[in-house]
């Protein structure tokens, strides 16, 4: 009887572990706000990527901003910066797993998240 309560107590800490859930990156939908096509570069402590926009970006998971620097096919140009949030993940973490599992998540940032979808607000 013991035995079975000790693997549900594991599989129960487990199991707010972000970092056992999430996956290092985070997949972001990102286009022009006038529907236009161009390019972007992302960027932040884990991850520089160049892209055509729109399409689907791939990028690691941070605790900073992801910024970006993009310019239209016709030359117009938009600089900014999509903030990261705290998942739930991490919340399930410490409550379950306690403060040692969530330092884990907060250093790997696997608990933070980007939108899955971003307009880049593009001027005329």
């Amino acid at each position: 009887m013991i035995r079975y309560f000790a693997i549900g107590a594991i599989i129960l800490v487990l199991s707010g572990c972000a970092t056992i859930l999430n996956d290092a990156t985070a997949l972001l939908a990102i286009s022009f706000s006038d529907g236009s096509s161009g390019e972007c570069r992302f960027m932040n402590k884990r991850t520089t990527v160049t892209m055509k926009v729109p399409s689907t970006v791939t990028v690691n998971r941070s605790d900073d901003f992801l910024t970006y620097d993009c310019t239209t096919d016709d030359g117009r140009k938009a600089n900014g910066a999509i903030p990261s949030t705290i998942g739930a993940m991490i919340w399930g973490n410490i409550i379950f797993g306690g403060i040692p599992g969530a330092i884990v998540d907060s250093a790997t940032d696997e608990h933070r998240e980007y939108p899955p979808q971003f307009v880049i607000p593009i001027g005329s």
